[in-house]
């Protein structure tokens, strides 16, 4: 668990610190949701892919289009969560 603290800036803007957001695969464009509980507030990304597994989803997908049959990646475990139905053509290269 990594905790920090953030300062909001006159425009209302703050912060995330790079190591949160390399922890957390938050990229920028990714949507935060705001929610007031009680006296806090709570901040989780939006439900679905983000960081570099969803660049991994939008590769498979071209390959989809073209009909590929073999993917070669570094990480084949993020290439097998985002697309098992594939995860005979996803190799080590």
């Amino acid at each position: 668990m990594m905790t920090t603290v953030a300062e909001i800036v006159k425009a209302g803007r703050f912060v995330v610190p790079k190591q949160m957001r390399d922890a957390l695969h938050l990229v920028s464009g990714t949507r935060i949701p705001l929610e007031q509980a009680g006296e806090s507030i709570v901040i989780r990304p939006e439900e679905g892919l983000t960081g570099g597994i969803a660049y991994d989803a939008l590769l498979l997908a071209c390959a989809r289009k073209v009909d590929a049959t073999e993917f070669y990646t570094f990480d084949t475990n993020r290439f097998r969560l985002v697309a098992p139905d594939l995860a005979d053509g996803i190799d080590v290269q």
